[in-house]
């Protein structure tokens, strides 16, 4: 047998097996070009005969005969039809990537890989998503799927040399957190638990960006009377004008707090930018270092008087947590008797509301197209529909699941706590 021998770029012969990008092929033609001129000044006339020209290129490009013809076939078609020489990209039949997958589904994602911990098994990224595919249809590769489940709080990991995917430490922390919270105001029936939240419904067929938003609560009784707000945006700029913070909490204000029981619990949504105003506004670098050492020092931090800007600012993000987090809604909700909780990021079939949305969505949908002032009339009917017994049963729905990923989460703890993880995966990979 004869012996195998490397062969360098610059001496292989580029056809088939090797494509072309649309820059290599306008190389490669301007090349061809380049001969044919320099064959039309030796001989004194036009050339039509091409053949020459061809092996001198194929020669100075590594590029076979056949796939110079054809990309000088390319070239002349598009100067007949756009009068200059293009060469467009091939398209190839690669998996759609498919990221935009509801709230709701993304929670019944992570339900789907805790429920692998609660048979303790360690799964991998395609037993997961052929669970996952045969439980809502999804239609996405491995890697889209991935990107969503390290959206939601998972990261990869080896264990016992297998490729897996966990849930980070501080989303299963935030998640027991509220779950616990919620069971004991559960117990407390004297309290009334209202759930706030916001969407969007877009007119059939699309027009642009333009959208109505939808703000609203609701309780085991029903809607809060009177307390929605819907507004028109027409588009993303729009729609941060007419929905900020300043919005929000004059509606919050003015149509939420006088309406609900004494001593309420309020369910907050944690996808809404404009309830995250915060009071406590931190430092940043753009502050002088002076600024950054005063906020400090009247928060109880005491920097050395010696410290560095970089120093102050590492205090600052050490002690974030303890300020950055106390916000206008839940000031104010305490100040009226009531108690804000947020839903952790990710988690939002914890608000019944939520529930009420996807079948608001739905019926709207069901009607066909529909113009924007056609799709406000649609909208407050339907609205107008839901009774006590609607609402109660979304929250009853609801506290069932937070029991039920209570007892999951213990189920889940107990098996992670019987596994050694031998190595993490880098912190690129794993964001």
């Amino acid at each position: 047998m004869a012996e195998a021998r490397y062969i360098p770029w610059a001496e292989q012969q580029l056809g088939p097996g090797h494509p072309l990008d649309s820059q290599s092929k306008g190389i490669i033609y301007n090349v061809f070009k380049y001969f044919i001129l320099e064959l039309e000044k030796q001989q004194g006339v036009p050339v039509t005969h091409v053949n020459k020209a061809i092996r001198r290129t194929s020669e100075a490009t590594k590029t076979s005969a056949t796939t110079i013809r054809k990309i000088c076939k390319e070239a002349e078609d598009a100067i007949k039809q756009i009068g200059v020489p293009i060469f467009p990209g091939k398209r190839r039949n690669g998996t759609k990537t498919v990221n935009n997958i509801d709230d709701i589904d993304k929670c019944l994602l992570r339900r789907t890989i805790l429920d692998f911990y609660v048979q303790r098994e360690m799964p991998t990224l395609d037993q997961i998503l052929e669970v996952y595919k045969q439980k809502t249809g999804y239609s996405g590769c491995r890697e889209s799927l991935r990107n969503v489940m390290l959206e939601i709080g998972f990261r990869g990991v080896l264990i016992n040399k297998k490729k897996c995917m966990i849930e980070r430490c501080e989303t299963v922390s935030l998640r027991t957190k509220f779950l616990r919270q919620m069971q004991t105001f559960r117990n407390q029936e004297f309290r009334s638990v209202i759930y706030l939240g916001e969407t969007e419904i877009r007119p059939k067929p699309p027009n642009g960006s333009s959208r109505l938003v939808i703000l609203h609560a609701g309780s085991s009784n029903g809607f809060v009377p009177n307390a929605e707000l819907i507004i028109h945006a027409q588009n993303e700029d729009d729609y941060q004008r007419q929905m900020n913070a300043a919005v929000f909490t004059k509606w919050f204000c003015e149509q939420l707090i006088p309406k609900i029981p004494p001593s309420s619990i309020i369910v907050m949504s944690n996808n809404m930018s404009c309830q995250s105003a915060s009071i406590e506004k931190l430092p940043t670098e753009a502050c002088k270092k002076q600024v950054i050492w005063e906020w400090l020092t009247v928060r109880g931090v005491n920097p050395g008087k010696e410290s560095l800007k970089g120093e102050l600012l590492d205090l600052v993000k050490q002690h974030k947590r303890d300020f950055a987090n106390v916000c206008v809604a839940h000031e104010i909700a305490a100040y009226c008797g009531h108690q804000a909780i947020r839903i952790p990021p990710h988690h939002n079939d914890y608000n019944a509301i939520e529930l009420l949305w996807r079948y608001i969505k739905t019926t709207v949908a069901m009607k066909g197209p529909l113009e924007m002032e056609e799709l406000q009339h649609v909208l407050k009917e339907v609205l107008s529909t839901f009774t006590q017994k609607v609402w109660a049963e979304s929250v009853w729905c609801v506290e069932q699941l937070r029991t039920a990923d209570m007892e999951r989460d213990i189920a889940a703890d107990k098996f992670m706590d019987s596994i050694t993880i031998f190595q993490l995966e880098s912190d690129e990979d794993s964001e």
